[in-house]
């Protein structure tokens, strides 16, 4: 029998190993495990006794085991067997693979006195894997608080520990030589999300809470400033006279919520089941809550002039890949008053902190017309929300993110966490200096040389972003997040939740680490330190009222260029340029689940994205986002432009030739405050430049134009409502059902997910038009095969896999320059004999290259009322490829023993123009009989009615609930909270 007492436990695998403890009254047992010889740990039988008895409590009545997890698909292995009363690994409990930490208890079903716990990996005596070798003893009176009574295998230090300037670090600590000796930390479970930008959603578990860390020669002295044993606590910041503290708590709510398994939005109509924002003194005193509400309030950090910054869903809006809101950057009062957003993300903002020069830099994620995966990169704004400018990484592909930046002091420099896009928000950490280049490899040291950070197998499977998560030696090493600067030499910083002091040079001291299956993070030294300048912008329209709900408030800003062909050299030359398109990048507004019940019945689950994690579906593979044109600005001679365009609003830019067709695309977005003046040096690559305005007749009335709208107003691109009619007027009189030159048939009849020109002239070629459901591909050029291209237009693939692309920034690289289907447009389809075919005006033309340069969208919403189908938008009657079928086997199988040729898409609103049923109807009866003798006499045909009644269904629905492209349509126009269809 071996006593609590800390030191290394003596445990045999295959004999009783017996831990005693003083006696103490407990319903809750528990064995919380955090490291074994091998693998996940195996308990064959975990027994509970008092003092001076023999009787295992843990299979006396109303006893019931629970674990943290359980090995899935081995019936052998189940929570069950911990106290069947059985031995040997055949009737044993294994935690699942890859947990950090698991534990499994048992509930005695009431209190009763214990003393010492019984377990072992097999006593019949055949295995020795999985065996633990540290572990703590808890007991608890309700499973919400736990009380340690035995730990057993401390940590050895680790080597960067022994040396001797890691004990030096402890000795300068503790000798006050760093300015502080006491740490704010939080204890929480690890957040083992599915996504960096999910965790204010996924894995709520309560437990843990805000301390205040006393370090010593141990494990040092913790004082609890705020127990969180009903919630959950995040994120913290210190003020900088040291004295307040704010923090992100959630006091309730669903635990360990996964949106993925819902079709329905996670409720948030209760305030406490939400991240929201307190302040309290370091002393304990003056708990405040500041924020509430049905939506998150997060990442809170003090800013030089009293004011809090922070993070919050409040806007609409949602993940385009996944199903979460979508927080983006504001502010508000030290009180809580005054809330307004800074930031005009359609994605996520997180994590913002203050840089010495005043501004925040935050992480944000985007994807504008690029892959979704790679970029969460560093973005730098005047607390008052004016000068966006890019910090670090907007074209940085590997790693995927870099989050938690915080500032070192007396430099402009930062430290940050870089890590995956997919993950737990952990990796490795390095010092940024952007001085060396805004995506210059220079700019970034590995502070945590042991993990290389910037892995990605080209050429292989996986998303770029995601190289350490698909690389198993770097994902083993993915420990460390939330940094904390000392000085340029020293930083904290919490490793798979232990709390350590560390150099530069990698030498490390552990001064915290919990005994239980929650960790320590987000320490921060408490001391008193200047605050950095309160930064304003010099231009801004301070009268106007921000809503506090986060909506636009419907203001100007003011944009000027000096000269547009900065960075378009060689490639452009001066006096190509003529205009500039203001495009906005739209949010997703409105909930859709990812997974959903078939709409034909059943209560079996399915992903519904396709065309690469799209859903709601706007393009085949192309754009996420849906697009509004606000309209153009012109250019002047000299390449200086100077225009009005919309406050509050994510906006990026086209710059078009002399033919209306875009030479370059601003792959990024920005967005302006009302009333602010910004300028740009050139049309240059990224969004890491913004010039301050210095010339004064920018300044004067009417200096800056109003834009001038398309003239098909100012609304989502629809390609139905803007593309179409141009091709119904010129093109679809030859291109059409029945002749198709070129194999291209142009008509307007909507299919299953677009309409047929659309289907015709963006899928033909790609992954679209034979694997739609498929969401990765080989990363690189080495999957441009796989991924395909269309013969009639270019456009730039966003799905997993073509990341590359995002460093492909030579002009005219993509779009309507370099597009078949434009230069048709442009030279008016001439014949054999150079003559042209069609002549089409100045606006329909534009209406073309503005579809192709916005990278192809079809939907003008990413709103749907159909969340029950592939893309929330497809529609095909459940039973046509059954009919088909067993009609073919009938009357076609002679000619067609493969089954009835037929397109990738089906028109559904005409199905009797379909090759199916146009080709095998006799020519009498209006169709094509392509087939040689009619199969089909007449449409009186039992089966050639029988094929269109499948159809009868779809017609029903959607006459009812009009598809997004359809006349009529009206956003949530069906379905109950369940999201299925009435």
């Amino acid at each position: 029998m071996f006593r609590c007492d800390g030191g290394e436990p003596t445990f045999s695998p295959n004999t009783p190993n017996e831990y005693a403890f003083d006696a103490v009254s407990a319903r809750f047992v528990r064995v919380v495990v955090s490291r074994t010889n091998q693998s996940a740990v195996c308990f064959d039988e975990l027994e509970v006794f008092g003092p001076d008895s023999q009787d295992n409590l843990a299979v006396s009545a109303g006893a019931t085991a629970s674990a943290s997890s359980v090995l899935p698909d081995y019936p052998q292995h189940q929570v069950r067997h911990l106290n069947d009363g059985q031995y040997g690994n055949s009737r044993s409990w294994v935690a699942a693979e890859g947990e950090r930490r698991s534990w499994a208890q048992i509930d005695l079903g009431k209190s009763m006195t214990v003393s010492r716990v019984v377990f072992c990996r097999d006593r019949t005596g055949r295995y020795e894997d999985r065996t633990a070798i540290r572990f703590v003893i808890q007991t608890s009176d309700n499973a919400i608080e736990w009380k340690t009574v035995g730990q057993f295998g401390q940590p050895q230090a680790q080597p960067e520990e022994a040396t001797p300037e890691a004990k030096q670090l402890r000795v300068d600590l503790l000798a006050g030589n760093l300015g502080f000796r006491d740490l704010l930390v939080i204890k929480h479970h690890p957040l083992d999300v599915s996504h960096v930008y999910v965790y204010h959603s996924e894995r709520f578990r309560r437990g843990g809470g805000l301390y205040v860390l006393r370090a010593d020669d141990g494990a040092g002295q913790l004082r609890c400033l705020v127990d969180s044993s009903d919630g959950m606590i995040i994120h913290a910041d210190l003020s900088y006279d040291g004295r307040e503290v704010l923090f992100a708590w959630k006091r309730g709510g669903r635990e360990m919520a996964n949106p993925f398994t819902m079709t329905v939005e996670l409720d948030r109509s209760v305030s406490k089941n939400n991240f929201q924002i307190y302040r309290i003194n370091i002393d304990g005193t003056g708990l405040t809550q500041l924020t509430d509400g049905p939506h998150n309030n997060l990442d809170p950090c003090w800013l030089p002039d009293g004011g809090i910054a922070f993070t919050s869903d409040r806007k609409p809006a949602f993940a385009y890949c996944w199903v979460v809101t979508s927080p983006v950057l504001y502010r508000m009062d030290r009180d809580g008053k005054r809330p307004r957003r800074l930031s005009a993300n359609y994605l996520m903002d997180f994590t913002p902190s203050v840089l010495t020069d005043g501004r925040i830099v935050y992480s944000r994620w985007e994807y504008v017309d690029r892959p979704v995966c790679p970029i969460q990169s560093l973005w730098a704004i005047n607390p008052d929300g004016t000068a966006l400018s890019g910090f670090y990484g907007n074209r940085v592909i590997s790693p995927g993110t870099f989050m938690h930046a915080r500032a070192i002091p007396g430099t402009s420099a930062i430290l940050a966490t870089a890590t995956n896009h997919n993950g737990p928000c952990r990796g490795g950490i390095v010092r940024i200096d952007p001085s060396h280049g805004a995506n210059s490899p220079e700019s970034v040291t590995n502070l945590t040389p042991e993990l290389e950070y910037r892995v990605h197998h080209w050429g292989g499977g996986g998303a770029f972003g995601n190289g350490m998560l698909n690389n198993p030696q770097a994902r083993a090493k993915m420990l460390y997040e939330k940094p904390f600067p000392i000085d340029d030499s020293r930083y904290l910083v919490s490793k798979a939740g232990a709390v350590q002091l560390r150099d530069y040079a990698g030498n490390a001291v552990t001064l915290l680490q919990s005994d239980d299956a929650m960790g320590f993070y987000n320490a921060i030294p408490i001391r008193a330190v200047t605050a950095p300048q309160v930064r304003t912008g010099r231009t801004m329209d301070q009268s106007v009222p921000l809503p506090e709900d986060g909506s636009v408030s419907g203001n100007w800003a003011t944009v000027f260029v000096q000269d547009v062909y900065k960075g378009l050299e060689p490639h452009v030359r001066p006096g190509e340029v003529k205009r500039i398109a203001v495009v906005q990048e739209m949010e997703k507004g409105t909930h859709s689940p990812i997974q959903n019940f078939p709409p034909e019945g059943g209560d079996r689950l399915r992903i519904i994205a396709c065309f690469g994690w799209q859903f709601p579906l706007v393009s085949c593979g192309a754009t996420f986002a849906p697009k509004k044109v606000w309209g153009y600005a012109d250019v002047n001679e000299d390449g200086s432009a100077a225009f009005l365009v919309p406050s509050e609003t994510p906006v990026y830019f086209l710059a078009l030739d002399a033919k209306g067709r875009a030479v370059q695309r601003m792959r990024s977005f920005t967005h302006f405050m009302p009333g602010e003046v910004q300028g740009c040096v050139g049309c240059h690559a990224d969004r890491n430049t913004v010039t301050p305005d210095t010339r004064a007749h920018f300044l004067t009335p009417g200096a800056a134009r109003p834009l001038t709208p398309p003239e098909w107003g100012v609304k989502g691109f629809s390609y139905s409502e803007i593309v179409q009619p141009v091709l119904d007027r010129h093109c679809t009189s030859c291109h059409n059902e029945r002749e198709q030159p070129g194999g291209v048939d142009l008509s307007g009849d909507k299919t299953d997910f677009f309409n047929v020109s659309y289907d015709v002239l963006a899928r033909t070629g790609t992954l679209g038009a034979w694997n739609w459901q498929r969401h990765d591909t080989i990363s690189g050029p080495a999957g441009e095969q796989q991924r395909g291209k269309s013969p009639w237009v270019s456009w730039i693939w966003t799905i997993n896999g073509a990341g590359h692309n995002i460093l492909q920034v030579t002009p005219r690289t993509w779009g309507s320059p370099v597009s078949p289907l434009a230069e048709l447009v442009e030279t008016g389809h001439p014949d054999q004999d150079g003559q042209a075919r069609v002549s089409l005006s100045w606006n329909e033309r534009q209406r073309i290259y503005r579809w192709i340069d916005l990278n192809v969208p079809y939907y003008g919403t990413s709103s749907s009322n159909h969340k029950q189908r592939m893309g929330s938008r497809r529609m095909l009657p459940p039973d046509l490829d059954s009919t088909l079928k067993e009609v073919a086997s009938r009357r076609c199988a002679s000619c067609h023993q493969d089954g009835i040729p037929r397109k990738f898409y089906t028109r559904v609103v005409n199905p009797e123009n379909n090759n199916f049923l146009l080709a095998p109807l006799s020519k009498e009866s209006g169709g094509t009989q392509q087939c040689g003798q009619p199969v089909f006499l007449s449409k009186r045909d039992h089966d050639y009615r029988k094929i269109l009644k499948t159809f009868e269904p779809i017609h029903k629905l959607l006459k009812e609930h009009p598809r997004a492209d359809m006349q009529g349509f009206r956003v949530n126009g069906t379905g109950p909270a369940t999201g299925r269809l009435r």
